[in-house]
């Protein structure tokens, strides 16, 4: 059904601008047609377009053919509804054509103002009134020639006319619908040719299998977080419809398919009996046949002649966001290698083309180098990214070239205005207009240069969501239209580029799309410490036990949390948990001791820890004690170990005391880059042993007690050894004399 472009409505970031596109179309046509004659019999009214002419919605069902010949009948039907609150009588329609258009622009854009009409065919009298709000059928035919399609190639601008007589008496145009007729008498030399991207790609639903979670995580690793991937697999659902479109395309239509491996990994868990999150518990999933049978029909496009696999980086991360943030870039590699093993594993691919396709077709510098280094035989951009230096006319071909570590990477630029056609998730009026739009695109860019191929190549949204037969039908128009032939992307870049295109650019709607740089900053961080994590391992265990941890890295940077934060935001807490989880897995066992007390009987005696290791793998590690807020008079030296698996050795902490006391530790154990595991355990240490420093001022204080003792005896023996001194006579008392006492006497009273 086709509606008068004033009432297409779309949604997605390319919905303006088709909106826009569609609006413009009609103002060609509204301009190019005035000064129409009025058809033989009519009465006279006022045919010029104006206010009026929307007070009727004009839609079109039907508009056969396809593909017009010279000869070819023009048929057009649909329906008229009065939109006001009064009857219009002896309403009519005819169809009208302008002049054809001479440049793609015009598909957009208002014709100059000395454009002329070019045809016009018989009114076609309704006989009936139109009443408010009833839908009344219509049906124009008109011969080909009568709308002036006769020799002259191109893409014309058609109307429906409708006509009648208004509540005031007063005959006007009352309602129109505008679309455009390609035209080629001949089949032309060099149809354009066009190269079809098919996303299968979806969104994350699935914790990452083989995460370790600590115990206070309630969910098991593997568990889908919702069902509703059971609904898209289904054959009426999103991913069933592309995949049924693709495989029901003509013979001719050569297709690149555009692989998530990460969708094709959950679809095959889904296989098996599996478990969805409801709240603190699981329940069983629905999807199971669903996912069977998507895998078949997949299995059976990726086998089809003319079909060519790109395997994206696992999980469609966003590119940019992980090539901007060291150590995250470091990612993309091994991204694009575990796709590759995943579409190997469960659909037999074994030569994927390595082709990158960007969110939004966009790349900066940083992420360009680190692409450089992945041997990718090209990279899908967009209009935006890798602009053309001038306007150019004609459309060029999509092939180009960007520099890049010295070298030259190859590219194929999308064509935008087929990109937002293609895009179109909601049809206001139907699905048919903008098929009829599509078309035209195609044949303009052929009538620009009929002898000169091109290639183009269409990238639809990277989630596409569309009409069941829409899908189907633009594959159709691919394969059957004159003026159009089918390739393969790999086509496209075996072009030689001839179009002179200026630097690289990150759009800054790009940049505005782009993960939030808060979670971005937490990836990192998650990043490094796995990566210190990584160093205690052999290289074997590690590959074993930390393969999932970097995978669910993937999964928490896809390109699908641009449009949806919080949800992306919620697999990075789940992620940072299970981290949490592992890094829990070694600890230091904590002393059976309610008051956590060592006593040490010397000042140099060891402190005896157990330390656990519950994975699989053996770890490298680092234990220390180290005394809490700096106190002084404790310290001990740190032990490195490799703990085996399951095992729960002890450890003898070389340490020692300056004085006896109380001290307060913390007992920490780490990787063997100071990654910390477990958590800390914290001790008390008392010493009943003379440390040094008592040791040294009780030595010294018996030292100086020993220097007096001895000064002391030293004058003694030396005042022995010297001879008396001489006598003085006079001092003698004569001999037998001795002086007589002073008698003391008491009273009494």
């Amino acid at each position: 059904m086709i509606r008068t472009a004033s009432a297409i409505r779309r949604t997605g970031p390319a919905a303006a601008s088709l909106t826009g596109r569609l609006l413009a179309a009609a103002a060609v046509v509204a301009v190019t047609l005035t000064g129409l004659t009025l058809p033989a019999g009519a009465a006279p009214t006022n045919d010029l377009a104006s206010t009026t002419a929307h007070q009727v919605t004009v839609t079109i069902d039907r508009l056969d053919p396809q593909v017009i010949k010279p000869n070819s009948t023009i048929t057009v039907s649909g329906n008229l509804t009065n939109t006001t609150k009064h009857t219009m009588t002896a309403p009519w329609v005819r169809l009208q054509t302008g002049q054809p258009l001479t440049k793609r622009a015009q598909l957009t854009a208002n014709p100059p103002p000395a454009a002329e009409t070019n045809a016009t065919c018989e009114a076609v009298d309704l006989k009936q009134d139109l009443q408010p709000g009833k839908a009344v059928p219509y049906t124009a035919k008109c011969k080909a020639s009568q709308l002036g399609l006769t020799d002259a190639a191109g893409v014309y601008p058609m109307l429906v006319n409708l006509n009648a007589t208004q509540f005031d008496s007063s005959k006007a145009r009352v309602g129109e619908a505008n679309t455009t007729l390609p035209y080629f008498p001949t089949k032309p030399k060099a149809p354009t040719r066009v190269s079809w991207l098919w996303p299968i790609i979806d969104r994350p639903h699935q914790y990452t299998p083989g995460l370790l979670y600590g115990a206070g995580h309630q969910l098991p690793s593997g568990v889908f977080r919702d069902d509703r991937l059971a609904a898209d697999l289904a054959p009426s659902g999103r991913l069933g419809r592309l995949v049924s479109a693709a495989l029901g395309a003509p013979d001719s239509v050569a297709l690149t398919v555009v692989i998530d491996p990460a969708l094709v990994a959950q679809a095959a868990a889904m296989r098996q009996p599996y478990r969805v999150a409801h709240g603190t518990a699981t329940i069983a999933g629905t999807g199971r046949a669903a996912a069977t049978g998507w895998l078949t029909r997949l299995q059976q496009l990726v086998d089809r002649p003319g079909v060519t696999v790109v395997s994206l980086p696992y999980a469609d991360p966003d590119l940019v966001a992980l090539g901007d943030a060291k150590p995250l870039g470091e990612q993309i590699g091994p991204a694009y290698q575990q796709g590759a093993a995943v579409l190997h594993k469960y659909l037999q691919v074994t030569h994927p083309l390595s082709l990158a396709w960007p969110a939004d077709g966009a790349l900066d510098n940083t992420t360009l180098y680190t692409l450089a280094g992945q041997a990718l035989s090209g990279v899908v951009m967009s209009q935006t990214a890798l602009p053309l230096e001038s306007s150019s006319t004609p459309t060029p071909d999509a092939a180009a070239s960007i520099p890049a570590q010295g070298s030259t990477l190859r590219a194929v630029v999308t064509d935008q205005r087929l990109d937002d056609v293609v895009g179109v998730t909601k049809f206001g009026g139907g699905v048919r207009l903008t098929r009829q739009l599509f078309d035209s695109e195609l044949a303009m860019i052929t009538a620009e240069a009929p002898s000169k191929a091109r290639d183009v190549v269409i990238a639809p949204p990277r989630r596409w969501a569309t009409s069941p037969s829409y899908l189907a039908d633009l594959l159709a128009d691919t394969a059957t239209l004159p003026w159009a032939t089918s390739g393969s992307v790999s086509d496209a870049l075996a072009v030689t580029p001839t179009a002179t295109r200026g630097s690289l650019t990150y759009p800054a709607s790009a940049r505005k799309a782009m993960l939030p740089a808060a979670q971005i900053a937490q990836l990192r961080t998650i990043k490094g410490q796995l990566d210190s994590f990584r160093n205690a391992l052999s290289n074997g265990d590690a590959n074993k036990l930390l393969t999932p941890y970097y995978r669910a890295i993937l999964t928490a940077s896809s390109s699908a949390w641009r449009t949806d934060h919080p949800l992306g935001g919620s697999f990075l807490r789940d992620l940072s948990a299970a981290v949490s989880g592992l890094q829990s897995r070694v600890f230091i066992v904590p002393p059976s001791t309610s008051s956590r007390t060592y006593t040490l009987a010397s000042s140099s005696s060891p402190l005896v820890l157990t330390v656990a290791n519950t994975l699989d793998v053996a770890v490298e590690v680092r234990v220390k004690v180290q005394a809490r807020g700096g106190s002084a008079g404790f310290r001990a030296k740190e032990v490195r170990l490799t703990v085996q698996p399951g095992d729960r050795p002890t450890v003898k902490v070389p340490a020692h005391v300056d004085r006896s006391g109380v001290f307060s530790v913390v007992a920490t154990i780490s990787t063997a880059g100071g990654q910390p595991l477990g958590t800390s355990v914290q001790l008390k240490v008392r010493s009943t042993a003379y440390g040094v420093i008592t040791l040294a001022i009780t030595g010294g204080a018996f030292g100086l007690l020993l220097l007096l003792v001895g000064r002391r005896l030293y004058r003694r023996i030396r005042a022995a050894r010297q001879p008396p001194p001489p006598r003085d006579p006079s001092l003698d008392y004569p001999t037998g004399e001795y002086p007589t006492l002073p008698t003391t006497t008491s009273s009494s009273s």
